[in-house]
């Protein structure tokens, strides 16, 4: 093997390291955010479809039996959130964030494919970042979910 393919070989080898290092740091990251978004109290409009997504799952019709003035779909979003995760008051949040971590990748993606490796490495996780320290009011409202 000559000196040259010998230097292309070892940056390959640190390259590999340090997309190791740092998919390592971002999932340590995002373990440690999605902590303590989950035991986040939910912010009233969430405890309100909560109760609504679990009297539906129970028999009850909306609009009939539990009334809300806006459309079915954040109900239909939290009676997912109810039949993965059971009927907990953090059951909502997990899947909120399991859907931040998704739109986090789909960002990473998205920036490797523009070619920019800066937006790449740092849009997921300050997109994180902004989302989870907003509010408990702002996180998990059906504007910001369908926004990911």
């Amino acid at each position: 093997m000559n000196v040259k393919a010998m230097g292309a070989s070892h940056r390959a080898a640190s390259a590999v390291n340090t997309s190791a290092a740092l998919l390592l740091t971002w999932l340590a990251y995002t373990v440690l955010l999605g902590g303590l978004h989950i035991v986040t109290p939910p912010n009233p409009d969430s405890a309100i479809f909560d109760y609504m997504s679990w009297r539906v799952l129970g028999g009850d019709r909306v609009y009939v039996d539990v009334i809300e003035q806006n459309w079915p779909g954040a109900v239909w979003i939290h009676m997912v959130s109810t039949v993965l995760f059971g009927n907990t008051w953090w059951s909502f949040r997990l899947l909120d964030y399991l859907l931040l971590v998704l739109a986090s990748v789909a960002l990473f993606w998205m920036g490797r494919k523009a070619g920019s490796r800066w937006t790449a490495l740092l849009a997921p996780p300050l997109y994180q970042l902004m989302y989870l320290t907003s509010s408990p009011w702002m996180t998990g409202q059906r504007d910001a979910l369908s926004a990911h």
